[in-house]
């Protein structure tokens, strides 16, 4: 019997995911523990015009791109954005991708340069994001979509994955966390887990579904084993 993967984001996303739990040889479980709201138009058109003349942008999820620029209009300004899919979406959407970072906001500002400070910098971002300011940088920051917890059903898993702290509080409305594998996308994710007293398991070296999901599999297959 293979194990079986709890994917814990929305289903639009969930569909692709599933792909990647089934090339690893697991089967893969949607469990939405989270809804996602856009804010108003208003708001998202203001957040629009306020990229447009940016000088700097950060990007901390694939989410606010296809939130702001489904088209895939984004302006040509630089942006600093958190993990390889965060920067493939803002390239697929046009943007200008000047820095990588791989452990959350906090460690993207820690490592920017020089060059960033000074100068306008806009952060769209949702509603549970840390708005931790940029010394030296005039900082806008608007958030532009809203993620709210919500109950999974009671599928089994023998793992499960989570892709936010959102999603950590909608697991624990109807679930469990003992005896399963813990997967947390990044830092802010693990220290949820950690709040709730059930330490993470899997915390990838770089935030990013993929390779989180290979951790996790790898694991249950070692599980298996023993």
């Amino acid at each position: 019997m293979r194990r079986r993967i709890g994917i814990t984001t929305t289903p639009d996303r969930a569909i692709g995911l599933a792909e990647i739990v089934v090339a690893k040889g697991c089967e893969p479980v949607l469990v939405p523990c989270i809804e996602v709201f856009a804010h108003p138009d208003d708001v998202l058109d203001r957040a629009r015009d306020n990229a447009a003349s940016a000088d700097r942008i950060i990007i901390t999820s694939p989410r606010t791109v296809t939130t702001l620029w489904p088209d895939g209009d984004m302006p040509s300004v630089p942006v600093a954005a958190v993990g390889s899919r965060t920067a493939e979406m803002v390239e697929n959407a046009g943007g200008e991708v000047a820095v990588v970072g791989d452990r959350g906001l906090q460690a993207l500002i820690a490592g920017l340069s020089e060059d960033w400070f000074g100068f306008d910098v806009f952060f769209p971002h949702g509603t549970a994001a840390d708005t931790t300011t940029i010394e030296d940088a005039h900082l806008i920051s608007i958030a532009v979509y809203d993620t709210r917890p919500i109950p999974p059903e009671d599928h089994p898993v023998d793992g499960v994955v989570f892709g936010s702290p959102s999603a950590v509080a909608g697991w624990v409305m109807s679930r469990s966390l003992d005896d399963i594998v813990r997967g947390a996308i990044g830092p802010s994710t693990a220290d949820a887990l950690v709040e709730l007293g059930h330490p993470t398991h899997i915390v990838p070296d770089q935030p990013g579904y993929e390779v989180l999901i290979d951790l996790v599999a790898a694991n249950l297959r070692d599980r298996s084993l023993i």
